[in-house]
């Protein structure tokens, strides 16, 4: 999955993630790979959760602006697929939000608000502002931070996780 997930994105990469008509159809056939999944939405939310990984990781062949660049030429190679590969995106702004809460760097409810929009910016897109409740999720799950921190930067939150509990 891995190596099949690696050709589409330097097939992305070596064309500056601008897509031709041509591209676009080529990379289309890149994805609807049966090794990705057994649905083509499946097959795009394996790469695009491929790229995610290595950008979060922070590894260098995996910048921020690839992540974006996937993002979009996924939209375009299956625009009935954008608005959830966008919900992806959003997915990405609370983690690295989180991130930040976890790390020290936003302290105050103003600054957290002031991070996701400045994310969403840096990102050069629109609409990807995530809910305040998947950040505090993230942070709690993921980052480990203490309630105490998140009671403060979310208090209109409900506290209850929104994830059920396994059985």
């Amino acid at each position: 999955m891995e190596i099949a997930c690696d050709e589409a994105y330097n097939f992305l990469k070596n064309k500056n993630f601008q897509l031709g008509d041509n591209d676009t159809e080529q990379f289309r056939k890149m994805v609807d790979n049966e090794v990705l999944g057994p649905k083509t939405e499946e097959r795009g939310f394996r790469l695009l959760r491929y790229v995610f990984t290595g950008t979060i990781m922070r590894f260098p062949d995996f910048p921020e602006e690839n992540f974006v660049g996937t993002y979009k030429a996924l939209s375009t190679a299956f625009p009935d697929l954008a608005d959830r590969f966008m919900r992806y995106v959003k997915f990405y702004v609370a983690f690295r939000v989180a991130e930040d809460i976890a790390l020290g760097n936003i302290k105050k409810i103003e600054e957290k608000k002031i991070m996701k929009y400045t994310h969403c910016l840096r990102l050069n897109l629109t609409k990807c502002v995530p809910h305040d409740k998947l950040i505090r999720e993230i942070a709690l799950r993921v980052y480990k931070v203490p309630r105490k921190v998140l009671d403060r930067l979310f208090p209109n939150e409900d506290q209850r996780s929104f994830i059920p509990k396994a059985q």
